[in-house]
Formats: structure tokens, C-alpha cells, sequence
């Protein structure tokens, strides 16, 4: 019996991304065609296939893959997160009027870090940015944020950056397969601002719905950030609670086993 979890999109992208060159692989290229196929052609052995969020499963079933199994045996279990369900901090007081947004990630295209910063170059009103985490393109993105309220400010401790700020911006433009930075903001009790695609729109759309924008939309984006900096701070401290009881490793782990005795099944 043979159950498969799929993290990313191995089964069908040499990079594990379905992204290349700032986009997405539509279609794929010949390389990850070719290279893939023997992966593909052992696919119809597996018994249950897990993803770990619905994104990763529909990709994998766009392309033919697992569409062999029934549904009851395809399954979505996101990752285990041992953070706290119970007590998101406050949100932070905002200093002076200003209006604090955080983007907290690689400094990489994908990240649609660029995507923010021209948003933010539209961007009216009393704001600022801080951007942290390191990355290969920092100092392009350095240069493109000239002049605009904006700070780098490195590697960070994720609790305490998310305590001081007021809402966190997550916008990649590929289909990003979990979204831990957005979890972390959640359990802090940070409104996210997040990309409609992949499993942060699946996480946004569960806990605080109406605060997704398209990926790659600048202009999607920034009015959404004029709009967080009008709307209440809250987020909804149930829906919060719920999601993250929801992915403590002991429910994870059980599902799993749920998921194994159902692969032994299908050989009794």
C-alpha cells in the first residue's frame, strides 16, 4: 500500500515550482515534460495521494495526474503548525497615525515583492512598509523602492516583527504550496492581505474572507491597502482559533493514520 503526499509540484515541474523566469509554467516546459514522465508513469500505483492544501491537488489533477483515484481516497491535509490557537496578541497601537504593513519573506520575484512596491508607489495616505527577510534580488527591489516609506530590515524574529505592525501583506505571484508567514500572522492576530491563488488565498479566505487580491494585480493590491488602513484591525478570534486547533500535530498526525489504513484497505 502506497500513500503519497504531495509538498509541491515535483511530479510535474524539475524545479518543484510550476514557476520560471517570473511565471507561471503555462504550458510546461518540454524539459519537465520529459524528465517528469517517469514519475508519471508510476503515478497509478499509489492508493491514497495527500496534498497539503487544495492548490497542490488541483495542479497535480489539471494535469492528469491521481485523476485515476476516487475522490474519497484524494485528500487535502494541511501541514502541522504547533503555534498557539488560543491567545493571538492585540494588535499593536499605530504610531502617530501611521499605518504599518509588514511583508515578511525571501526577497525574491515570486514573492511578489515588486508587485507590492509599485502598489505602494499608488498608495495614499499615512503608511509604511517594512520589508524583512533576505534574498538575491534585495537590492533591486531596494532601488525600486526609492523615495516611498519603505524599509529593509533583514533577518527578523517573526513574533516580534508581526507585534509591530498592522497588517501583513502576502501576495505571491506563483501558486505557493502552504503559507506559514500567514499562519504566523493569524496566530498574532494580524489582518493578512493575501493572494487569491494558492494555499495563502485557501488560508485568508477561511479566516478572514475579502482580503484577497489577484496575483500580480498592483492595482487590486493597493486598493485593498487603502482599505485595511480604513478597516478594523480585527480578525476574527474564532475563525483563528478554529484554524489553527485545526493543524496542532496531534489532529495532523491522526488524519495521517486515517490516510494509511485506508491505503491497507484497498489490498485486504
Amino acid at each position: 500500500a502506497i500513500v503519497h503526499t504531495l509538498h509541491d509540484y515535483d511530479l510535474l515541474c524539475i524545479r518543484g515550482a510550476l514557476f520560471k523566469d517570473g511565471a507561471k509554467c503555462e504550458p510546461r516546459h518540454l524539459a519537465c515534460r520529459l524528465l517528469s514522465a517517469p514519475k508519471r508513469a508510476a503515478h497509478d500505483r499509489i492508493d491514497v495521494a495527500v496534498a497539503v492544501s487544495q492548490t497542490v491537488m488541483d495542479r497535480h489533477l489539471e494535469h492528469g495526474l491521481f485523476a485515476q483515484l476516487p475522490p474519497e481516497r484524494r485528500h487535502v491535509a494541511w501541514n502541522p503548525v504547533a503555534l498557539d490557537p488560543i491567545t493571538p496578541s492585540p494588535v499593536a497601537t499605530t504610531r502617530g497615525g501611521i499605518f504599518r504593513f509588514g511583508f515578511l519573506g525571501r526577497l525574491v520575484a515570486e514573492k511578489g515583492l515588486g508587485v507590492l512596491i509599485e502598489a505602494c508607489r499608488q498608495l495614499k495616505g499615512d503608511w509604511s512598509l517594512t520589508i524583512a527577510g533576505v534574498g538575491p534580488e534585495a537590492e533591486q527591489f531596494k532601488a525600486q523602492a526609492a523615495g516611498l516609506p519603505i524599509s529593509f530590515v533583514g533577518f527578523v524574529d517573526p513574533p516580534a516583527f508581526l507585534a509591530d505592525i498592522d497588517a501583513l501583506v502576502a501576495v505571491p505571484i506563483w501558486d505557493e504550496p502552504f503559507g506559514l508567514t500567514v499562519l504566523e500572522a493569524y496566530g498574532a492576530g494580524r489582518r493578512v492581505i493575501g493572494s487569491s491563488a494558492g494555499a495563502i488565498g485557501e488560508f485568508v479566505n477561511r479566516v478572514d474572507p475579502g482580503w484577497t487580491v489577484p496575483p500580480g494585480d498592483a492595482d487590486a493590491l493597493m486598493r485593498a491597502m487603502a482599505a485595511a488602513m480604513t478597516a478594523p484591525h480585527d480578525v476574527a478570534p474564532q475563525q483563528v482559533f478554529d484554524l489553527m486547533s485545526e493543524l496542532q500535530p496531534s489532529r495532523v498526525a491522526g488524519r495521517y493514520l486515517e490516510y494509511y489504513d485506508q491505503a491497507r484497505s484497498v489490498h485486504r
